[in-house]
């Protein structure tokens, strides 16, 4: 019997069967046997879960797999082709993609064409409208097409023409990234990021050179979709390629990508890898590319104040008047943060207004949260907490729909704006969110803001879990390299409360253990009670 606590889940299994008739009556007839949990749980193997044994049913419908070898005995040799190839392609497809990834030397570009409007009359391709339309294939019809792949012995190739065609086409996408609005670029390409993993979980494998290229393609495009953590971690395997003797356009770009990836997680690589960067881009006489990894040196917050602003005027003198309006925010950005770094605020918060208007007038939306972040912290140092918190609260309700991580900073300087107004209440539910936050994203930015955490343990009076946490951030300060307002606000405030408590041997030995902890014992620490 369905039950009210069962819906979720029974609607879950119905879209994971493509709401296919035949595939939800023999899913239906396993859930005595295995119940709605093993179902799902084997929908990995549908073609040996889903067959039935009435044998009054045709044979065509003893099982999926036998109803699916019905279908495909009934297209032509071309159409069995198509359709197979398309087994690679993962969440839709453009049809400029599925021409070249489906010809052949006796099936031309313009005949795939032909034959993809086939398979979409026949069912077994389905499209999608849009101003740029794209097809898919449902997840039975796509895994039945992966064993006619297989079968055919075609797989090898097609997942390199797959990879080599999805590499292209964010070639392309870096270059549009640079001229585009952020909504108009991402509805042109943030679809293909399924198609982009799948290609770099095959190069990886099979072509590292070709995965250096597609993952610095790709970077802007993990960045405007909230998703810098995973492109970090894909990007570690690749290092070491990266760092052998074989300079070019792509390792100049990958070594760039990763220093972006890593602004305000960790200064120290971000500058590291822009050192790079630079290099092989000087080499190369490459005035954009030279620019672009100026900013991330500039912009790291590791470069002595001389050296930041003579970056800085480097990158004016490459600054060309027909550049666009994306490119020259990267000055800007990089400006922001010099000035942050040298506390000269109230220079710093007139490039960031600046910087909001330059952006918002172009729709570049994760530049408009940069500077917001910005601008909030650099209220905070300059003691005007209302206005602190009220860019906060912009970027949070700014938060809801994007799915960039400035959501994490504004928290933190909600978290110390709250301290000042000694409102520990407000600080602990803003903490609260930031742990939540972080975690989903691979604890970012957790080591920079552990002083706040710290700090709030230590002002509800557990001494030993904030000095513990003080050892966890200390070790966090060394691998970023630097540190802002909020952080430094933190550090010097918790180290005199916790050593006005504890004895100094207690507590070196209490932050030697902080040293040591992993992220979720250090937010367990942190939030726990208080006492009392």
């Amino acid at each position: 019997e369905l039950s009210q606590a069962q819906l979720d889940r029974v609607i879950g299994l119905c879209r994971k069967l493509d709401g296919v008739p035949l595939a939800i009556k023999l899913a239906a007839a396993r859930v005595p046997l295995l119940g709605l949990q093993g179902v799902e749980e084997r929908l990995g193997e549908r073609f040996k879960l889903l067959h039935g044994n009435s044998h009054a049913a045709p044979s065509r419908q003893q099982t999926l797999l036998a109803a699916l070898d019905w279908s495909h005995e009934m297209l032509s040799p071309p159409e069995r082709a198509v359709f197979r190839r398309l087994a690679v392609l993962a969440g839709g497809f453009t049809l400029d993609l599925a021409r070249v990834l489906a010809h052949d030397q006796d099936l031309d570009e313009w005949a795939v064409i032909d034959v993809l409007g086939s398979l979409v009359d026949r069912s077994l391709v389905m499209a999608d409208a849009g101003e740029v339309p794209r097809y898919r294939l449902l997840d039975s019809m796509r895994d039945y097409a992966g064993l006619k792949l297989v079968e055919s012995g075609e797989l090898p190739d097609i997942r390199r023409r797959h990879a080599q065609s999805i590499a292209a086409t964010m070639d392309q996408a870096y270059e549009d990234y640079w001229a585009q609005s952020d909504a108009q670029w991402l509805e042109l390409y943030g679809p293909e990021v399924d198609n982009v993993r799948m290609a770099m979980d095959w190069a990886v494998q099979h072509d590292q050179n070709l995965a250096v290229r597609l993952l610095g393609a790709a970077g802007p495009l993990f960045l405007l979709m909230g998703l810098a953590p995973e492109c970090r971690q894909r990007g570690q395997s690749l290092e070491v390629l990266a760092t052998s003797p074989q300079p070019g356009a792509d390792v100049a770009r990958f070594w760039l990508e990763r220093s972006r990836l890593y602004w305000g997680v960790g200064n120290t690589l971000m500058h590291d890898f822009a050192l790079r960067a630079a290099a092989l881009y000087r080499a190369a006489a490459d005035r954009r590319g030279l620019y672009l990894a100026l900013r991330c040196l500039a912009g790291s917050g590791v470069l002595p104040p001389v050296q930041a602003m003579s970056a800085l005027d480097e990158m004016a003198s490459l600054e060309q008047s027909d550049w666009p309006v994306r490119l020259c925010t990267q000055r800007l950005l990089a400006e922001v943060s010099v000035l942050k770094s040298i506390e000269h605020m109230a220079e710093a918060r007139r490039v960031c207004q600046n910087l909001l208007v330059r952006a918002q007038g172009a729709g570049l939306e994760g530049v408009m949260s940069a500077a917001l972040n910005d601008l909030a912290s650099i209220s905070m140092a300059l003691g005007d907490t209302d206005a602190a918190m009220l860019t906060c609260e912009q970027i949070l309700a700014r938060g809801r729909h994007r799915r960039d991580n400035f959501v994490l900073h504004a928290l933190a300087v909600m978290a110390c704006v709250a301290f000042v107004k000694s409102d520990l209440p407000l600080a602990r539910a803003a903490l609260t969110d930031f742990v939540s936050a972080s975690r989903s994203r691979d604890w970012e930015w957790l080591g920079l803001y552990a002083g706040l955490l710290a700090l709030l343990a230590a002002l509800e009076g557990r001494y030993e879990a904030s000095a513990r946490i003080v050892g966890y951030a200390a070790h966090s300060y060394e691998q970023m390299g630097s540190r802002d307002v909020v952080t430094v606000y933190a550090w010097s405030r918790v180290n005199g409360l916790i050593r006005d408590v504890l004895d100094p041997t207690v507590m070196d030995r209490l932050k030697g253990m902080g040293a040591d902890l992993d992220p979720e014992s250090v937010c367990t620490w942190a939030l726990s009670p208080p006492p009392g």
